[in-house]
């Protein structure tokens, strides 16, 4: 499949989305600093489970067609990385996301302003992630994820 997913996190959120991403015709990679969370999402053809020993780690290896999620422990865990992906990749990822609130979004965007990034780069991703369907738990929350993602491609495709 060219459809490559990658999700930074293995925590319960990521967990949920991965269920429904195994479903669909896409290669899934779940990138984690913690085996035991790794070691929870089910082994299945078509998911690589990276143990990596930071997050940051793991953006050099990214491609550029890649849809990449931001699930990790918290902003502080998710904002250097998304710093080093948006220096890496400036605003051309078909997806880039990041869980959480508006007013995670904000900070986030101060961060890259503070790391340089350039103003009209560092608008260029999803926070909050997903289509504003359900609540707030990680079932739900991964079903309006899968359909932002699923919306993306279909628009990408078009293009």
């Amino acid at each position: 499949s060219h459809w490559h997913i990658v999700i930074f996190g293995a925590g319960h959120c990521a967990s949920a989305l991965t269920k429904l991403l195994v479903e669909l015709d896409c290669q899934l990679t779940i990138v984690d600093t913690r085996a035991e969370w790794l070691d929870k999402i089910p082994a299945r053809a078509g998911v690589d489970k990276m143990l990596v020993a930071q997050y940051g780690d793991y953006v050099e290896r990214l491609g550029e067609k890649c849809y990449v999620l931001l699930m990790t422990m918290g902003h502080s865990t998710d904002s250097p990385v998304l710093v080093k992906i948006l220096q890496r990749f400036p605003g051309n990822l078909p997806y880039l996301g990041v869980i959480g609130s508006k007013a995670k979004a904000v900070r986030l965007k101060a961060d890259l302003l503070a790391a340089g990034v350039h103003p009209s780069i560092a608008e260029q991703f999803y926070c909050p992630i997903g289509l504003p369907l359900g609540g707030n738990s990680p079932a739900e929350i991964a079903v309006s994820v899968a359909a932002q993602l699923l919306q993306v491609r279909g628009s990408s495709a078009k293009a």
